[in-house]
């Protein structure tokens, strides 16, 4: 558990591993006073098709739905007139869930809809249906998990990870204190945390290219629209958000700002680029919230 003495000790030191390198960030912490439930979350970091070549690409549309045994939470939806292409690497865009994944029920198989998706070679809409089987290793907490399948769209991978004692955390990402011209941004925002270290344990929040750039002008707010919003993490862990954004194939803002996984609260932190600041948001939240807001 907790106490606001550990986040003290941490916030008063400049270099310790548990907050990482912010170099050119402000932080602003607000802390609340809660009693917390105990809650066992899981973190989708990716859906992958594997083998893409430059000769190979799929569009995907519909849905991509987890469904736990209590409840289905939607990692992808895209309608048939906005499609995602899927590139060279393979990877899916996700664009969920809109909250954190509650995994407190059998959780030995998950089964995913992928609803509707054709590829360059083969327009037909099709769907398909496949269980990750996690063959009983439910008690694999706190490290990365993969599973491969073959579908009818070739070999597919999953990875992801489930959470004895997770954190909720939901993230906003805002331009502010803009100066100059007006700029088209690209690039990626992506979320890890630091009890997992390998690379695949990685989610992407932002991911456009300089086709899909977003307009920041000089003296206004502009919040950067993020895929998904939402990631898990172990309570107690350090929640690394890593910024690389472009304009006209350079990069202005490149670094990362860390937050300590708590309960409940939001903090802020602020990255300076010689353009203006890049505003970071956390809130977090815990099932007590939810609860209260799903009454309401």
């Amino acid at each position: 558990m907790e106490t606001p003495g550990d986040f003290e000790r941490c916030l008063r030191t400049t270099d310790v591993s548990c907050l990482g390198k912010q170099k050119g960030a402000l932080h602003v912490l607000h802390l609340e006073p809660c009693h917390r439930i105990k809650r066992r979350l899981l973190e989708v970091f990716s859906i992958q098709f594997l083998g893409f070549t430059e000769h190979n690409f799929m569009r995907i549309f519909g849905t991509i739905l987890l469904k736990t045994p209590t409840v289905p939470y939607m990692l992808f939806k895209h309608s048939i007139g906005h499609p995602q292409i899927i590139d060279q690497d393979g990877f899916v865009r996700l664009t969920g869930p809109e909250r954190g994944i509650e995994a407190n029920d059998d959780v030995s198989l998950i089964p995913i809809l992928i609803h509707y998706a054709y590829a360059a070679f083969d327009r037909q809409p099709r769907h398909d249906i496949w269980r990750a089987d996690m063959e009983g290793n439910v008690n694999l907490y706190d490290q990365l998990m993969v599973h491969r399948w073959e579908s009818i769209f070739g070999a597919m991978e999953l990875n992801y990870a489930i959470y004895e004692d997770g954190a909720e955390a939901h993230l906003d990402v805002t331009f502010i204190d803009w100066e100059g011209e007006k700029v088209e941004v690209y690039g990626t925002v992506a979320v890890r945390n630091s009890k997992i270290t390998d690379p695949k344990a990685r989610s992407l929040l932002f991911d456009s290219n300089s086709e899909e750039a977003i307009s920041v002008h000089p003296g206004k707010v502009t919040h950067l629209p993020l895929l998904r919003q939402v990631t898990v993490l172990p309570l107690g862990s350090v929640l690394i958000v890593d910024v690389c954004l472009l304009h006209c194939g350079t990069i202005f803002a490149e670094g990362s700002v860390s937050f300590i996984a708590r309960s409940t609260g939001d903090e802020e932190l602020i990255l300076v680029c010689h353009l203006g600041k890049i505003k970071v948001k956390v809130i977090w939240l815990n099932e007590k919230v939810h609860k209260e807001a799903g009454e309401n």
